[in-house]
């Protein structure tokens, strides 16, 4: 019995959307600590923003690439960094309806966090690392 449930956790933990999850908790979080970094030093919350996406880009494609996706080579960086452009864009204008709402930059982009997490696994899974067709 114990191992049975073992296996069924092992199966769980190392499949991609898991893998997807631990590496994006990371992630988010070193992207998350970047922003209110730069909320703290007075940026506006797209400047901060836009600045913890770009690091958090760099830093992100190496987690992402190699662990969730099992890509190391560098020839899928340009779709990743123009996937994080277009998610940023589409965070950039979530972010400021809420704000308009009346919500605090901080809470407006905390709330954001876990759909551009799921957006950003769609687009890494069938735009920026898919498979080649016939494969």
């Amino acid at each position: 019995m114990n191992g049975a449930v073992i296996g069924i956790l092992r199966r769980v933990f190392d499949s991609q959307p898991m893998r997807f999850v631990m590496a994006g908790v990371l992630n988010t979080a070193f992207g998350y600590t970047l922003y209110l970094i730069g909320l703290q030093l007075g940026f506006a919350a797209e400047v901060a923003l836009g600045i913890s996406v770009f690091i958090g880009a760099l830093f992100n494609y190496f987690t992402t690439a190699r662990y969730v996706f099992n890509h190391a080579a560098m020839n899928f960086m340009p779709r990743f960094i123009a996937a994080y452009a277009v998610i940023y864009g589409l965070n950039v204008l979530a972010l400021r309806g809420l704000i308009l709402l009346g919500l605090s930059a901080a809470l407006a982009q905390g709330l954001l966090l876990p759909v551009a997490a799921a957006a950003s696994y769609l687009i890494f899974k069938f735009v920026v690392f898919r498979k080649p067709t016939g494969s």
